[in-house]
């Protein structure tokens, strides 16, 4: 493999930055609903940060349902409480997918259950939880940002010196990112 010079690792740099951008461009564009959840995307820790708020708040209403037994499901409280509990231990954008299908699943139920007592209040808010569960479920794919960035660089960030890096190196990466999210 031949070696580059420092000139010719810092164009390759340049050039890898610059595709970098390209493909969080086009990841955000399929992805996320404004420029600011699109910056957002790009940090692990708003990731986790927002897992670890869905934690909190899951736990507040599962709490919430047990003291307003009356009203609320404390069968879906002790669920919630579960979910909220994962949410604080798992801190991965996986627990998007999982809040957001209970968000669809409970947005179903309220749904289908204010139907058989005609139309009312639950109905409506069926119809926002599952569009919120829509929204949480997009957030699995707009945090992918991030693991993009790490895992596909090709160039590893503890070399020092010259690299060894190819065109082909290159492709190999980007390869990768167009098979895992696709073309516009």
């Amino acid at each position: 493999m031949k070696k580059l010079s420092d000139d010719e690792k810092a164009k390759l740099q340049a050039k890898i930055e610059q595709e970098r951008k390209e493909r969080i461009q086009l990841i955000t564009e399929n992805f996320s609903d404004s420029s600011e959840e699109a910056e957002d995307a790009n940090s692990s820790d708003a990731m986790k940060k927002d897992i670890r708020r869905w934690g909190i708040w899951l736990i507040i209403l599962g709490i919430i349902h047990f003291i307003a037994a009356g009203y609320l499901d404390p069968v879906w409280g002790g669920i919630i409480i579960i979910i909220g509990i994962l949410n604080l231990c798992i801190r991965r954008r996986g627990m998007f997918i999982v809040n957001g299908a209970a968000l669809i699943l409970v947005g179903i139920m309220n749904i289908s259950g204010s139907l058989l007592d005609g139309f009312g209040g639950w109905t409506v808010f069926g119809v926002l939880q599952l569009v919120w569960g829509a929204k949480e479920i997009k957030k699995f794919g707009r945090y992918a940002l991030r693991e993009v960035e790490v895992s596909d660089s090709p160039i590893p960030s503890d070399v020092e010196g010259p690299s060894s890096v190819t065109d082909t190196d290159i492709t190999k990466a980007n390869e990768r990112i167009v098979h895992r999210f696709g073309r516009r």
